[in-house]
């Protein structure tokens, strides 16, 4: 018989720990709603202060990943340092996405990059009055 928690999640709210415990990658307001979340399994309710001194609560495996839930839902993200992402990578993300996604893409460039992109289009001409002879 296979082992019911063998397959990791792909869920984006969610992190597999080491002991097959679906931990729900969420900071709490107060204990009490992080009491009323508690998920089953070996975690452990962390306290995380923010640099601004505010206090939210987090259940998790262990410290490190209880900082990462909090800064993550803070908006901060790492990536490696030492690798780039190629030219072909980011094409191919870039089709991946849809009409309205890749328009709020654009939307968020500078507007000199966009300018370089799609420079303004001309000026509707105005109607002026011919020069020459009159009536």
């Amino acid at each position: 018989m296979a082992d019911q928690n063998t397959n990791p999640t792909t869920d984006q709210n969610a992190t597999t720990t080491s002991t097959d415990t679906t931990v729900e990658k969420k900071p709490f307001a107060t204990i009490e709603e992080a009491n009323a979340n508690k998920p089953t399994g070996k975690v452990r309710l962390y306290r995380v202060t923010r640099p601004n001194r505010s206090a939210v609560f987090v259940w998790s495996a262990n410290t490190v990943e209880a900082l990462a839930i909090v800064t993550k839902a803070d908006g901060y993200s790492a990536s490696s340092a030492g690798t780039q992402v190629s030219r072909q990578k980011v094409t191919e993300g870039f089709a991946t996405l849809s009409d309205e996604e890749k328009l709020a893409f654009v939307a968020c460039l500078p507007p000199e990059l966009l300018a370089k992109i799609a420079p303004p289009a001309p000026a509707p001409a105005a109607d002026k009055p011919t020069k020459g002879r009159g009536k």
